[in-house]
């Protein structure tokens, strides 16, 4: 009774490249980001299937590294097999690495329910390459003399004297 307590979820891509890597996060009805791996508790009452509950602190993301990367077709969708908690995942990121340094990131607002002990198929997806974002660090229109970048990207900002809101306007960009 204890095997199969996650679900399959079967992305099939399609398109030109090699594929190195694809990473999973998924997100609740409030858009808060699900555990999809780490620490679980499973529950059996003796009556029914145990189920598996995954715990708040744990890691949001799972990712698949193909240790032989595989290559795509442009006509026949090649499966990639992801293990997820069971639960519906109202909103996704997927996010594909090739080995050419190529990167998808697909978004999904169509909920995906996974189930314990089945395969969910999503349709193809075609593999193309996401434009890097630039991310705005004056989203709410404050300044600041220094930010916390968390994760790597490319970011903006308004380049002010201090904390304060006199533009410094001879800064073409800047490099780190």
């Amino acid at each position: 009774l204890f095997k199969n307590l996650c679900g399959l979820l079967e992305l099939n891509l399609i398109g030109s490249g090699t594929v190195s890597s694809i990473s999973f996060r998924g997100y609740d009805n409030y858009g808060n980001p699900m555990p999809v791996a780490g620490v679980a508790k499973v529950i059996y009452d003796y009556s029914d299937n145990p189920s598996m509950e995954m715990l708040s602190d744990n890691i949001n993301t799972v990712s698949l590294n193909c240790c032989n990367p595989v290559t795509l077709s442009d006509t026949n969708p090649t499966p990639f097999h992801l293990i997820l908690p069971p639960g519906v995942y109202h909103n996704f990121e997927v996010k594909i690495h090739l080995t050419d340094g190529r990167t998808m990131v697909k978004v999904g607002t169509t909920p995906i329910t996974i189930k314990r002990s089945e395969r969910t198929k999503a349709s193809p997806l075609k593999f193309t390459e996401t434009p890097q974002e630039i991310l705005d660090l004056n989203i709410n229109g404050e300044t600041a003399n220094s930010y916390i970048i968390s994760e790597p990207g490319t970011y903006k900002f308004k380049a002010v004297k201090g904390n304060s809101s006199i533009l410094l306007s001879t800064i073409a960009s800047v490099d780190v």
